[in-house]
């Protein structure tokens, strides 16, 4: 019951908070909170090309994945609402393709894995092969 008590109290003044800060923010001006709500609307309204972002990974990596699945469609629209587009999409492709082909990463190229957290770090790769490092993270010995 107490527990209950805390929770509900922490409810009502984070309202009183929230209510607070829009008020001051309607003194101050909305200018800002207005341009950034039409750039998520706009985003929003813009249809996301999930066919060409598959057909292009699928024709880089020789795959047969589908534009349907819906955890495909879930990370791409993440990264599309962030304001990345086809280009960075298939620049991704390009970068890993080369990074991992012939090597033991070459399974990973797959959706999941390259639409996932590290999709800006893939994104912002040098596009030229690295040498291969060993399992510890370490540059493999010079002889």
């Amino acid at each position: 019951m107490e527990s209950l008590i805390k929770k509900r109290t922490f409810s009502i003044k984070r309202k009183a908070v929230l209510n607070n800060e829009k008020k001051s923010s309607r003194k101050r001006g909305t200018q800002h909170t207005t341009d950034i709500l039409k750039d998520i609307i706009n985003v929003e309204k813009e249809k996301i090309p999930y066919s060409e972002i598959i057909s292009d990974l699928n024709e880089v990596f020789g795959k047969k994945y589908k534009d349907k699945t819906e955890e495909t469609r879930k990370a791409i629209r993440r990264w599309w609402k962030q304001g990345f587009r086809l280009e960075d999409f298939k620049t991704v492709h390009r970068i890993k393709l080369k990074k991992w082909k012939g090597t033991e990463w070459e399974k990973y190229l797959r959706p999941s894995t390259l639409y996932g957290p590290k999709f800006e770090e893939y994104l912002n790769e040098s596009p030229d092969r690295e040498p291969e490092e060993e399992h510890d993270g370490l540059p493999p010995m010079q002889p």
